[in-house]
Formats: structure tokens, C-alpha cells, sequence
């Protein structure tokens, strides 16, 4: 005899479903109680089920709230929780794996940051449209349709979604976080905050410092910075990791040449720095007031870092930003932190002692560059300090001859 269908209820059933015969019930009540599952899958013999599917699906009467929280939890695990492709898993892995190159581990570390970015998430991304209201794709545009269902499901959503996957937080010059009508201002609230687990504040400017704008934009940066900060110690939330990653209009390239532009910053005897700007290959020397300015940006996201409250577990920073407020940041969270030294010979004011501080050719490469009449012109013209090359030449230098920086 087959078990009551009621599944509260132990006792054996004694009767049957009149539709379907399939389910057995003890008793009236029991069948009443079972009914309001059953009836979704109860078919009349003869009747095909895959049609009562169709006819089920199309009503749209499935209760998805009658669900119990862990089993909605599930549903929105599959839908919101972004994770790497197999083909995006290896090439992760690939780029993440430092060689001791300076130039080329950078360059392949923002490959790997770009992986990433494709599975984060920020309040506009969730939304399916970024905060300057492109279209984003699949998978996050899938979502959309759940968050729009009614205001508990979304609620239940955005806390898998945030708590879930890394939260991504753009920080630039044209979009100010705290400014009235702003999607993130909006969306970025102590209630969603408290759910985020692993945060990453991406910081991008493209203004140089010889705009006059410049000043309007690090003001900008300094605003959001600063009610970023706000907004986490409100949330009063412990987060599992924070990385902060800041790339400028020389994206990588002051970095690199970390320590021949902070030693620029403390001794105003020292060489300009001369780096380029990767969107046009034009080279800009950058001497002590336009490095001072430069690092505003460094200094600011520093400051407003130093005031904030919560408990990191896991921290990390890069990008074009100054030792010191490497330091700085680090120190905050108790954390201990070192500027890797550098492998060539240092002149009285920190910086490299021969050449210019910049350009120069690899070592293995010297022989067969110097085999070009225009190449070796090049190197002599920034070695002696004569001339600078056009920005087009030592463009076109730099992708035909592999020109790289120390």
C-alpha cells in the first residue's frame, strides 16, 4: 500500500487521486492539504503531460515564493553568480603567473584583470546597464527579467548577487559617485553594502597633466573616493578582500618607473621622467610640478582609504601610484609592504644612473638594435639629453623594434 502523499502525514493511503489515480491520500483533509502541489502535475489518463507542462508554464501560476528560501537561494545562485569559461580559466592562469619582467608582468596582469572584470558586478551591471547606460550582455542581462518580478525577489537576488561574486566599484573623472540622479548613489546604500564580501575599486583617468581640466577631475576622484569610504563604514560590513587598482592616462608606464619618478618627487635635481600615453603614442616629459600634480590622484585615494573603519582581511594595491601612498595604504591595514629594488645602478638622486630616465633597450636586444642607423640615433639623442625623438618615430620604434623600459 503506497504512503499518504501528504508528506506531513505517516499513515498509508486508502484512496486514490479521482483524476489522475496516481496520488493516494488517508483521508479528505490530507488530499486537500496535498492538492496544492498536486494539482499542478495531476493529468487525466489519456492526456499528455508534456501538454499540462505547456499549458502550466503558460499560465504563469507557478508559485515561485511558495518555494522555501534555501531552494530560491539555488535558483539564485545559478542566475547571478558569474564564473570564468574554461578558455578564461587558462588564459587567467597564464597571465597571473609573474615572470620577474617589470614591463611584461604588467602588461599581462591587466590581461588578467580585464578576466576578471567580465564576472564582476556593480550596481549598474546587476541592472543590465553600466553607469552610463550601455547595454551589458549575457550572462548579467539575464537577471534583469527576475529583478523586475516584484521587490522581495529582487532583494533576495541582489544579496546572492553582491555577497556572492566581486563587487566592482568604477571610480573616474566624468561620472561623481555622490551626485544627485546618479545610478550608484542610488543602488550603493548601507543595506546593499552589508552584503559585500569581496570588493574591487577601479580607478581610471585619462586627463593628463598639462590639461587645464586636470585639477576638476582629481576633485571629482577625491568626491567619489571619499563617499565610497563613507558608505562602506556605514555599512560597518567585514570584507573578505579589497584590492584597489588605479591606471592613469600612462597606464602602467609610471608605475614601471616607480622609482625614477619618486625620486623626481624628493629631489628637484633629478631628470624628468618622460612616459607615454598608450591611446596615441605621444610622449610627455613630465618634470617636478607635473609629477607632484600627477600623484594627486595616488594621494587622494590614500587619504580616503585612511578613513576607513571596517575590518579588511585581504588587501591589495597597483598601478601608477607613489611609493609612499603605497605605504600608506598598506600601513592602514597593517599589512606590510616593500618597493622591490631596482636591478640597475642608481645615480646620486635615486633614479638610473645612466640615460634617460625612461626609454631605454633590453639588454638582449642591444647588439641587433644598435644595427639600425635610426635606432641608435634614437637611443643616443635620449642618452645625451641632445633632443627628444617626434612622438611618431619612437612610436613607430617601440612596435617595430620591441622598445621596452626598465
Amino acid at each position: 500500500m503506497a504512503p499518504c502523499s501528504n508528506g506531513a502525514c505517516k499513515n498509508n493511503g486508502t484512496r486514490a487521486c479521482s483524476r489522475c489515480k496516481n496520488a493516494s491520500y488517508c483521508s479528505t483533509a490530507c488530499q486537500k492539504v496535498a492538492w496544492l502541489k498536486h494539482k499542478d502535475v495531476c493529468v487525466k489518463p489519456g492526456v499528455s503531460t508534456a501538454s499540462k507542462v505547456v499549458e502550466y508554464v503558460r499560465s504563469g501560476t507557478f508559485n515561485f515564493m511558495g518555494l522555501p528560501r534555501e531552494l530560491r537561494d539555488k535558483i539564485y545562485k545559478e542566475l547571478a553568480v558569474f564564473h570564468f569559461s574554461s578558455e578564461d580559466r587558462y588564459k587567467h592562469a597564464r597571465f597571473s603567473t609573474l615572470q620577474g619582467r617589470p614591463h611584461i608582468d604588467i602588461v599581462e596582469r591587466d590581461a588578467a584583470y580585464e578576466i576578471e572584470r567580465s564576472v564582476m558586478i556593480s550596481p549598474g551591471t546587476v541592472l543590465g546597464t553600466s553607469l552610463i547606460g550601455r547595454k551589458i550582455p549575457c550572462p548579467r542581462a539575464k537577471i534583469v527579467g527576475l529583478l523586475l518580478a516584484n521587490k522581495q525577489i529582487s532583494h533576495e537576488l541582489l544579496e546572492i548577487a553582491v555577497s556572492q561574486n566581486v563587487f566592482l566599484v568604477p571610480v573616474n573623472e566624468t561620472i561623481e559617485l555622490n551626485s544627485p540622479g546618479n545610478i550608484f548613489r542610488r543602488k550603493f546604500n548601507p543595506s546593499l553594502v552589508s552584503k559585500i564580501e569581496r570588493l574591487h575599486i577601479n580607478v581610471c583617468t585619462e586627463i593628463d597633466p598639462f590639461d587645464d581640466s586636470y585639477h576638476v577631475g582629481v576633485s571629482k576622484v577625491q568626491k567619489s573616493m571619499v563617499h565610497v569610504v563613507k558608505t562602506l563604514n556605514e555599512a560597518g560590513t567585514t570584507l573578505k578582500s579589497l584590492t584597489v587598482r588605479y591606471m592613469s592616462c600612462y597606464p602602467g608606464e609610471v608605475e614601471e618607473m616607480r622609482h625614477d619618478a619618486d625620486a623626481l618627487v624628493k629631489n628637484p635635481g633629478a631628470r624628468c621622467i618622460q612616459v607615454m600615453r598608450v591611446c596615441d603614442g605621444r610622449l610627455d616629459a613630465l618634470n617636478l610640478t607635473n609629477m607632484q600634480a600627477f600623484y594627486l590622484h595616488g594621494a587622494n585615494i590614500a587619504s580616503a582609504l585612511e578613513a576607513l573603519t571596517i575590518p579588511v582581511k585581504q588587501f591589495s594595491a597597483y598601478g601608477d601610484i607613489s611609493g609612499l601612498d603605497l605605504k600608506r595604504m598598506y600601513r592602514h591595514f597593517n599589512l606590510p609592504f616593500e618597493i622591490e629594488k631596482p636591478r640597475y645602478h642608481l645615480d646620486r638622486w635615486g633614479q638610473k644612473s645612466s640615460g634617460f630616465a625612461g626609454f631605454t633597450f633590453p639588454p638582449d636586444m642591444e647588439r641587433e638594435h644598435c644595427r639600425s642607423s635610426k635606432a641608435r640615433r634614437a637611443r643616443l639623442e635620449i642618452i645625451r639629453g641632445f633632443s627628444t625623438p617626434s612622438s611618431e618615430s619612437m612610436w613607430q620604434l617601440k612596435r617595430r623594434l620591441g622598445l621596452s623600459r626598465i
